[in-house]
């Protein structure tokens, strides 16, 4: 077994576990193929994401940290592309108009984000045991983390232990 960057552990194959159990804490998982997912990671993941969004400087810009978590993830690349709008030609409040719209139909959580001469609205995946293999969700958190360390300049353990400290 291996350790990725941040302390999550590559899960051994299904084949190599005993049943769908976590390799690190031996709790049971839901897997529908892939590798198992790591519960202990998975609690850790959700540890970073609160202590960052108690050091976030832009902390008014979210209401919670699940608010935090999912811009993260879109920014680590986690989501789908629900609208593509382009912008040459067309009227800066009509493309405007246009945004919104396609904001608001894509549901909680979807952005905005340039790309070229065009405007995508993105909305982020699910992170949902069953939705994610253990493998891609360690590639998710190693990018999330280092999003977060490079915004506070902090390291993600730095991050938890002073977090721990003030609880």
């Amino acid at each position: 077994m291996t350790t990725s960057a941040r302390g999550g552990v590559a899960a051994p194959p299904i084949a190599a576990t005993k049943g769908a159990t976590c390799p690190v804490c031996d709790s049971k998982l839901p897997v529908k193929g892939g590798t198992p997912r790591s519960l202990a990671q998975h609690k850790r993941y959700f540890a970073i994401i609160k202590a960052a969004f108690q050091q976030w400087p832009e902390r008014d810009e979210f209401n919670d940290e699940n608010d935090l978590r999912k811009y993260l993830q879109l920014m680590a690349g986690h989501g789908v592309v629900v609208a593509e709008i382009p912008l040459v030609g067309i009227k800066k409040d009509i493309a405007r108009f246009i945004a919104a719209q396609a904001i608001k139909a894509a549901g909680e959580y979807a952005l905005p984000l340039p790309r070229g001469n065009n405007l995508r609205i993105v909305k982020p995946l699910s992170i949902a045991f069953d939705k994610m293999p253990h493998q891609e969700f360690c590639k998710l958190s190693d990018a999330v983390c280092d999003i977060i360390e490079g915004r506070l300049g902090v390291k993600v353990d730095d991050l938890i232990r002073e977090h721990e400290n003030v609880i």
